[in-house]
């Protein structure tokens, strides 16, 4: 977590204390004919589909078999954990293709992930080890959901939420991962979002105890550090300055 994010973080609660603005939403910039949206307040840009991999699995069907071969393992607290077909596609559960990964399946996708000319995306991170509503002082996506797009506690994102929520597409009401590791707990959890409450918690990825093994499935919504900026116009060929020019003086004629 980039510290800088936290002075920034602080000074904008402060400033919104002292002229008791708490209301007032974050700036949200579309970016690249709206793909990406670049948040000024925490500088980052997020993707504008929050459901990126349910699209990229439907238009490459061999997608998960390339982010296995290229990322192979994803480093956790409990140390390396291997990329599986089973972190993508539950063969018991084949709804699991709206996008739904497990814990590992979202990292390594993140990881994966080359879009718009970046390759350092990555889920979003929590730096405080927050439970609970309001998780949004040093959580980045807790940041997005309350004061990018003016969540409420308690209520599903879809249902209440500011003008910037339209910048955004498929934004799903369920768990969406976190970057961070819950260090607290014997088992492989990790911190996660639900959208459904706007409520931080941890999120089990993994239970291997008592000869059993099973995963949870949530979604993956990837971020990076910085502006993207917007590409630059594209020059006209030098021709069609030729036939432009070739035109003044018959309009300075008709001006006439």
């Amino acid at each position: 977590m980039n510290t800088k994010f936290f002075s920034r973080r602080l000074l904008a609660v402060l400033a919104l204390l002292a002229l008791g603005a708490n209301t007032a939403s974050a700036e949200l910039i579309s970016r690249r004919g709206g793909t990406m949206i670049y948040d000024s307040d925490t500088n980052l840009t997020w993707l504008a589909d929050a459901n990126l991999l349910r699209k990229q699995l439907a238009q490459d069907p061999d997608l998960v078999g390339k982010i296995i071969q290229s990322v192979g393992t994803v480093y956790t607290n409990w140390g390396d954990i291997e990329v599986k077909y089973d972190d993508f596609i539950d063969q018991d559960y084949p709804y699991l293709r709206d996008g739904k990964v497990t814990l590992i399946g979202a990292r390594a996708w993140a990881s994966y992930l080359d879009y718009g000319g970046f390759d350092d995306w990555r889920l979003p991170e929590d730096g405080s080890g927050c439970t609970g509503y309001y998780c949004y002082f040093y959580s980045e996506m807790g940041s997005l959901l309350y004061e990018g797009l003016l969540g409420r506690p308690g209520v599903p994102i879809d249902k209440a939420h500011g003008p910037n929520y339209g910048l955004f597409e498929n934004i799903q009401i369920g768990t969406y991962w976190l970057g961070n590791d819950d260090r607290t707990s014997a088992r492989i959890s990790s911190y996660s979002m639900y959208t459904h409450s706007n409520f931080q918690s941890t999120t089990l990825y993994r239970d291997g105890f008592n000869n059993r093994s099973w995963y949870l499935y949530g979604h993956a919504w990837a971020v990076r550090q910085g502006d993207v900026g917007d590409l630059p116009a594209v020059p006209l060929p030098s021709s069609a300055w030729l036939f432009l020019t070739s035109l003044l003086p018959a309009l300075q004629r008709w001006r006439r």
